[in-house]
């Protein structure tokens, strides 16, 4: 008679703990918002700089525009790069989506068959920060190699 009346005593409790752990609150406090500052903006500019240059894309191959985001007074950096065939774009997309990760952003590409062109937005806070158009052209060779011109 005893064990019985424990043993329904454990089971209550046991009811009892589960029924409030799967009890939620009724209101849950907002994470606070991030800005987008031009100091954000210019850390994903140099770390977007660091890719280019760890998949050896010269310098000469690279265009920069800065373009000014509406309502927010920060600056959005458009990337024109020419790259060799030797260069593949979805190893850059996810390089790209990689470090945009690091900053709960993303990174998200299209492609372009008719101009042989894909192009990388990178989003962080719902605004695109930077866009990288990679162009394919099976011309271009690297500097410093025998024999080889950079195509002009």
């Amino acid at each position: 008679m005893i064990r019985l009346g424990v043993s329904i005593l454990l089971a209550g409790t046991v009811l009892m703990i589960f029924l409030m752990s799967r009890s939620t609150p009724t209101s849950t406090p907002d994470p606070p918002k991030k800005e987008l500052t031009q100091s954000f903006v210019s850390i994903i500019d140099h770390d977007v700089d660091s890719i280019l240059t760890r998949f050896k894309i010269e310098k000469a191959w690279i265009k920069k525009n800065a373009i000014l985001l509406p309502n927010i007074n920060v600056k959005r950096i458009e990337w024109r790069v020419t790259i060799p065939t030797t260069i593949v774009p979805v190893q850059l997309n996810v390089a790209f989506n990689a470090m945009a990760k690091r900053y709960n952003g993303r990174a998200v590409a299209s492609e372009n068959l008719k101009e042989n062109s894909v192009t990388i937005h990178i989003e962080m806070l719902g605004y695109i920060v930077q866009t990288i158009i990679l162009k394919t052209d099976p011309d271009l060779k690297r500097v410093g190699k025998k024999d080889e011109q950079k195509k002009v």
